[in-house]
């Protein structure tokens, strides 16, 4: 997503730097959600998110995501599309109200 601007801006790219991870990844459910709104908030043309393994966050991290996304896919801002993938049942945490 972010590949395509020319130029980060340094708040962003600051923000992603300073973002407490364990080496691979974010650890803060929260923390992601926030940078990819950000991320979004750059972009000029729809956007589509995949996200394997949603099943392996604990079950308060899966609501945080959740609803986080939900929020996303249902904002003004521009067309997106998701894509999750987990071994359990994910709808109840993405129903749409």
């Amino acid at each position: 997503m972010l590949e395509k601007l020319e130029c980060i801006p340094e708040a962003l790219a600051t923000a992603i730097e300073n973002a407490a991870h364990d080496g691979d990844r974010l650890t803060e459910s929260s923390c992601a959600l926030d940078l990819l709104r950000r991320g979004i908030g750059l972009c000029k043309h729809p956007v589509s998110i995949a996200i394997d393994g949603i099943d392996e966050l604990t079950e308060q991290s899966q609501k945080v995501v959740c609803n986080g996304l939900r929020e996303l896919v249902q904002s003004d801002h521009l067309p997106t599309k998701l894509f999750l993938t987990g071994r359990e049942d994910l709808s109840s945490l993405l129903a749409v109200s």
